[in-house]
């Protein structure tokens, strides 16, 4: 509004593309997240494909917190029978299959297992 009331004055007040100013901070801290992410059967149950999305958000989440968020870590645990920390690299080979759900056990797995060491707090109920 600021950059519309120099070029225009407050009687002839319209917007246009170049008074529209971006600022962007560079944040100095820190994060480490686990996604979780289920293999179960139930990801494909009724030929319902949920592990499409649920690969693209994994995706999309990597890609965001790599290009933003540089000092930030990621990792991803798959769970369904067992609990596996994958890759970000295999990602896109994350497949679901005639598991059972077990989030209890995907939820033991990522404690203290980020990058560079940091007990990272976690609550499963």
């Amino acid at each position: 509004m600021n950059n519309a009331v120099k070029r225009g004055g407050i009687d002839d007040l319209t917007l246009a593309e170049d008074d529209l100013e971006i600022y962007e901070q560079e944040h100095l801290s820190a994060c480490a997240t686990v996604l979780m992410v289920d293999i179960s059967h139930s990801m494909v149950l009724y030929g319902e494909d949920r592990i499409t999305p649920a690969k693209k958000i994994a995706l999309a989440l990597s890609q965001l917190i790599q290009t933003r968020y540089p000092k930030d870590t990621l990792d991803v645990v798959l769970f369904g029978d067992d609990a596996v920390k994958v890759p970000l690299a295999g990602l896109m080979k994350i497949q679901a299959g005639p598991t059972t759900r077990t989030p209890r056990r995907g939820c033991s797995s990522p404690r203290g297992s980020s990058r560079g060491g940091r007990a990272s707090t976690s609550r499963c109920s």
